[in-house]
């Protein structure tokens, strides 16, 4: 089955566009092949040819990154309530931005976080962008992230993104303002959390170019106007998608997404 594509355009961007960036994540590669989720025709990314993300020895497998704090703070996520669980997922993702940055030189790529209040744990885990070439193909790739929060109902989101570098990926030219988004969603709305910096030129250990973020005061705005893709994710999120998580999990790893999920332990008491 093929997803209808986003309504993207270079307005729908919520923040503004054009001077420079620096090692943006999805490049422009040429050709505009949209592979939506999920489909009959599912291939794998390598064999499309997809660029991978630059993001240096922090990456686990093409498409991969793993979150410089997420994987240590798991566990505490677990026991967490809702407002405390969005908090520190905020917070890992500001300190994975300036890690990523300042020993690599690159920015993290679109991720959704899924919450489900009155679970336990609350925190289900995170899908991170497959690779993508920019244009329609991103677009495509940053609306898919929201099939599995919509096939598991989960009643909140966080979604993470560098706005320079999407709005490379959407619009073929890097982003006016340099910062982190970190989106809050849930039922009645979203909240868009910005987190504007300047990047200064820094060398890392091995003696290459890498950039430091130097962080402005953060910005929350309610119902904040989206990126067509992330606007699209919502949407999607909020429409039941049914089907069998299982084969969904599968063509999303197939087709490049990465997943982590929090491990749920089912006990059962004799009666």
């Amino acid at each position: 089955m093929l997803l209808a594509s986003c309504p993207s355009s270079p307005a729908c961007s919520c923040l503004a566009a054009p001077t420079s960036v620096w090692h943006p994540c999805g490049r422009p590669g040429g050709g505009e092949t949209t592979t939506h989720l999920p489909t009959d025709h599912l291939r794998s990314a390598a064999g499309h040819g997809w660029l991978h993300r630059r993001e240096g020895r922090v990456r686990a497998e093409p498409g991969c990154v793993r979150d410089p704090g997420l994987s240590v703070i798991a566990p505490i996520l677990a026991v967490m309530g809702v407002a405390a669980v969005v908090d520190r997922l905020e917070t890992s993702a500001v300190e994975a931005q300036e890690h990523l940055m300042r020993v690599f030189g690159v920015c993290q790529p679109p991720t959704v976080h899924m919450i489900h209040e009155g679970l336990q744990p609350q925190y289900l885990g995170s899908v991170r962008a497959r690779p993508f070439r920019a244009g329609r193909d991103a677009e495509a790739a940053v609306s898919d992230l929201g099939l599995l929060p919509s096939m598991l109902g989960v009643s909140h989101l966080v979604v993470v993104w560098d706005h320079a570098d999407l709005s490379l990926a959407l619009v073929h030219q890097p982003g006016r303002v340099a910062g982190l988004v970190v989106l809050v969603a849930d039922r009645a709305g979203h909240t868009l959390r910005w987190h504007p910096f300047d990047a200064h030129p820094s060398v890392n250990d091995d003696g290459e170019p890498t950039s430091t973020p130097v962080w402005a005061p953060v910005q929350h705005h309610r119902d904040a106007r989206l990126p067509g893709p992330v606007a699209y994710l919502l949407e999607l999120w909020h429409v039941y998608y049914r089907g069998d998580v299982a084969v969904l999990i599968e063509q999303l790893a197939a087709a490049g997404f990465r997943m982590s999920m929090t491990r749920r332990e089912v006990v059962v008491r004799a009666t």
